[in-house]
């Protein structure tokens, strides 16, 4: 658990609330970082990459998503 400075059963509280939302965001991160790496994986290269227009046959990956992260 992470140490405010702050002493007593305020700053124990304190820690534990900073604590719980530093985990819970953790999670929802990691989620946004795969979304995000999908998502952008698969766009089209654009017209200042030296690859651009030469991506035309690649095919697209699923549209559907099923991962799910574990706790």
């Amino acid at each position: 658990m992470k140490n405010s400075g702050t002493g007593g059963l305020l700053g124990a509280l304190v820690d534990a609330i900073v604590t719980a939302v530093d985990v819970a965001m953790t999670e929802h991160i990691e989620a946004a970082r795969y979304a995000n790496h999908y998502v952008f994986d698969d766009l089209p290269y654009g017209k200042y990459s030296p690859m651009y227009m030469m991506d035309k046959e690649l095919i697209a990956k699923d549209k559907d998503v099923k991962k799910a992260l574990s706790r």
